[in-house]
């Protein structure tokens, strides 16, 4: 099991992991951005309608493993190569994308979080903005250099404690569809989140 896998899904502004990038996957126009900061992917994946014939050319010269799959299918490449991402073993993932683009890929790409299994910590890192996905019952504790806080209910109502924000919650509720989770800000060096009920998407931002 490696310590971590990165997931290029597009062209993105996200820095790399400081810790290291391990195990390389790319969705089709992700060898692209991965190849822009110097790295050769491990894996390609996808129907490769989004890249020249050169740049696969290229990946099969350097030894990169290729997943072709036909172009109607019944899942993104995103998410074919989050499964395989998942299929490694990894203790953490990092997911690079960005904000531009299509925004039923955006969306959908939150939501690619559900199919990472509670023991593998994931993290989707769009441009400068970063998330994550927090379950019912868990408790996390996160550093406060974000200039934005923001929790979104996932699927249905959430209740929360938080602890290091702005606006604390004690057992509090969020409906689901509601914004009042919108734009908290921290007030110590690490703030704490627990879900008490329901799912919800954790966003930080050093936009203001």
């Amino acid at each position: 099991m490696g310590a971590r896998c990165t997931v290029f899904l597009g062209p993105s502004r996200a820095p790399l992991p400081a810790k290291g990038i391990g195990t390389v996957i790319c969705a089709d126009s992700g060898y692209r951005a991965a190849r822009e900061v110097g790295i050769v992917p491990h894996h390609l994946v996808g129907d490769m309608d989004s890249i020249s014939e050169r740049e696969l050319a290229e990946a099969r010269s350097m030894g990169v493993e290729m997943h072709v799959h036909p172009r109607e299918k019944d899942r993104s490449d995103g998410e074919l190569a989050l499964s395989l991402a998942v299929g490694v073993g990894p203790e953490e993932i990092v997911i690079l994308a960005g904000k531009s683009g299509r925004t039923d890929h955006l969306l959908s790409t939150f939501h690619l979080l559900y199919l990472v299994p509670e023991a593998i910590h994931a993290e989707l890192w769009l441009d400068d903005d970063r998330a994550m996905l927090l379950r019912e019952g868990s408790t996390g504790e996160f550093a406060g250099p974000s200039s934005v806080v923001s929790l979104v209910p996932a699927r249905t109502d959430c209740v929360l404690s938080t602890e290091g924000l702005k606006y604390r919650l004690e057992s509090g509720r969020i409906p689901f569809g509601s914004t009042l989770g919108i734009h908290n800000e921290p007030t110590l060096d690490r703030f704490r989140i627990t879900v008490l009920k329901g799912d919800v998407y954790l966003v930080l931002s050093n936009s203001p």
